[in-house]
């Protein structure tokens, strides 16, 4: 359609703007279709209904910020595990957001799509090295909560360098 400005997903519905080239559509529809798959509307609809309850927690917000980078992150992983060319799909990426050749210098910054190019090309940890990760953190951890979480329970007593005597008037 013309009013669709970017091309967007919700729930089973696919939107797409005009003017896209049959390649652009196909890798489009892909990328869309796998956030369909993995049910991401659901996601964001329980992600903004928690924000609108809990507006006023900063965290909600960053947490819904670090969901929508984890879900693209999702998808161009799969997109690219199913083969398609990563320097075409970076360019697409491009062109979408800025309407311009990619070819040119961007002022990228710190956004998503910097973030988003910089893990489709990391490699990924076998699940070997997953598991030894997991399995040295939890002895650190244990180590680290018994040498400073444990606090001196036998306070010694102070010591009582004077004495007072009281003396009664009647007493001789």
């Amino acid at each position: 359609s013309s009013k669709v400005l970017s091309p967007h997903s919700l729930f089973c519905s696919l939107y797409l703007p005009d003017g896209l080239t049959d390649e652009e559509r196909r890798i489009i529809v892909l990328h869309e279709s796998i956030h369909i798959g993995h049910r991401h509307s659901a996601e964001r609809l329980l992600m903004g209904l928690l924000r609108a309850l809990l507006w006023i927690n900063p965290f909600i917000w960053l947490a819904q910020r670090q969901l929508s980078e984890v879900e693209e992150f999702e998808v161009d992983r799969e997109l690219l595990d199913r083969g398609e060319d990563l320097t075409e799909y970076r360019k697409l990426i491009i062109k979408q957001l800025f309407g311009c050749n990619p070819d040119i210098a961007s002022g990228l910054g710190n956004s998503l799509t910097k973030k988003r190019f910089i893990m489709m090309t990391k490699t990924r940890e076998s699940g070997r090295g997953s598991l030894l990760r997991a399995l040295t953190i939890v002895p650190a951890a244990t180590l680290l909560i018994a040498t400073f979480g444990c606090t001196r329970t036998n306070a010694q007593e102070p010591e009582v360098t004077e004495k007072i005597v009281i003396v009664g008037f009647g007493d001789t």
